[in-house]
């Protein structure tokens, strides 16, 4: 049996920084508790994934108990960074310091992306988000082993599990009175897409 390697992309710095100050500028205070801002980065990550077959920040995903983390903008926000323009205040807090840097890095697809998920998550609190991102399948997959006692803290996910769909009937939804606002992709489609991917994925691997 043939085991698929897990696709991931490399990793740009500044844009995956650029990403997380955009988002924190958008902010009254211009400081988030980083659950937050790693939660909406997911979702602007999921949300271009599914549009051009691509993440934003080209971060590795993994899963945690708390849901799918940017693996490299987890570390810089939990444990200090060099960014000149990310502050860590306090111990799970970040700000913004001084005007955004590498914006342009940004095109206008990654903006839409992060408008997505400024839109329509951005009203909620860091549990919140926590607790929305277990809904998804991508996550899902791992649950009953992170969960578990002698379960690993953190999986690798696979890029490719992000172009699966949510049960729109999931109970995470309910409880958060929201309905998933990611469009569903036909499984035509997707069948499409996941061989776009693959050999996306093997002129840049």
């Amino acid at each position: 049996m043939e085991i698929k390697k897990e696709i991931s992309f490399p990793l740009d710095v500044e844009k995956s920084l650029a990403i997380a100050q955009n988002i924190l500028n958008r902010l009254e205070d211009k400081e988030a508790n980083f659950m937050y801002l790693l939660k909406l980065i997911f979702f602007a990550d999921r949300y271009h994934f599914r549009k051009y077959l691509r993440p934003s920040t080209s971060d590795k995903y993994f899963a945690m108990k708390r849901g799918a983390v940017a693996s490299y903008l987890y570390d810089i926000f939990k444990n200090g960074t060099n960014d000149e323009r990310i502050k860590k205040i306090g111990d799970y807090t970040v700000q913004l310091t001084g005007e955004p840097q590498y914006q342009e890095k940004l095109s206008q697809s990654d903006i839409e992306a992060i408008d997505f998920s400024f839109n329509n998550f951005g009203k909620y609190s860091d549990m919140v988000l926590s607790d929305i991102c277990h809904a998804y399948p991508e996550w899902k997959k791992f649950e009953k082993e992170l969960n578990s006692r002698d379960g690993r803290k953190s999986i690798l996910m696979d890029m490719r599990d992000f172009l699966e769909d949510a049960d729109p009937e999931d109970n995470i939804f309910r409880k958060n009175k929201m309905s998933d606002p990611f469009e569903p992709i036909p499984k035509e489609e997707k069948e499409i897409l996941e061989t776009q991917l693959v050999e996306i994925h093997s002129q840049i691997a």
